[in-house]
Formats: C-alpha cells, sequence, structure tokens
C-alpha cells in the first residue's frame, strides 16, 4: 500500500505568519505531500507587524529550530510611557517580560 501523504496535495491561502508555519509542518510530518502556498501581494512585502510569541507559541518556535533566530530578531520594546511637555510621566504601560501574563503592551521579551 502506497504512503498516502505521497498524493496528498495542500493548499495553503497566504502567506502571512500563518501559512508558511503550516508549510513547515506539512513539510515535517508528511514530506512526501505536495504544499502549495498562494498569496495574493504581487511581489514580497518588506514591511508587516509584529508577530507576538510566548506561551503555547514558544516550545512550537522552538520545535521549528527558530526560538534563537526570534530573540535575535526581538523589537526590543519595553513598553510605552506618555510624557507630558513637563517632563513629567503620565502613565506607563510596561510590558511584563512574562511569556504567561499580558500587558496592554503585546510586545514582550522572548526568554
Amino acid at each position: 500500500m502506497a504512503d498516502e501523504s505521497e498524493n496528498l496535495k495542500v493548499l495553503i491561502v497566504g502567506s502571512g505568519i500563518a501559512g508558511p508555519a503550516m508549510a513547515y509542518w506539512m513539510h515535517t510530518l508528511l514530506p512526501k505531500s505536495h504544499v502549495t502556498i498562494l498569496e495574493r501581494a504581487p511581489e514580497l512585502r518588506l514591511g508587516g507587524q509584529a508577530v507576538d510569541i510566548r506561551s503555547a507559541a514558544l516550545p512550537i518556535v522552538e520545535k521549528m529550530g527558530l526560538l534563537q533566530k526570534v530573540k535575535d530578531k526581538t523589537t526590543t520594546e519595553v513598553g510605552m510611557e506618555f510624557v507630558y511637555a513637563d517632563g513629567k510621566s503620565k502613565a506607563a504601560f510596561p510590558a511584563t517580560g512574562n511569556d504567561e501574563q499580558q500587558s496592554s503592551m503585546s510586545h514582550q521579551r522572548v526568554r
């Protein structure tokens, strides 16, 4: 009996963060399958939004062998503070630095 994944054809629509991650796991777990990613953008997007990786995502990124690369590309954002013209801080929203505890700032240090 032939391996069923040899004939498996998968179309992933979208090359944001989820599309390539799904393609990675399809290739890793079913290496004989044929995976195609479809993207509507006519060219490579060089900008984008930061991706928040913590909690349940950390072990997945680690299993993908990407955790150190993610750490190397961290935004280093430590929070946000409102400072008025008089130089006094009026409000602060620090990142917690804790993978399990979210604050109003979604960017946090990756362990």
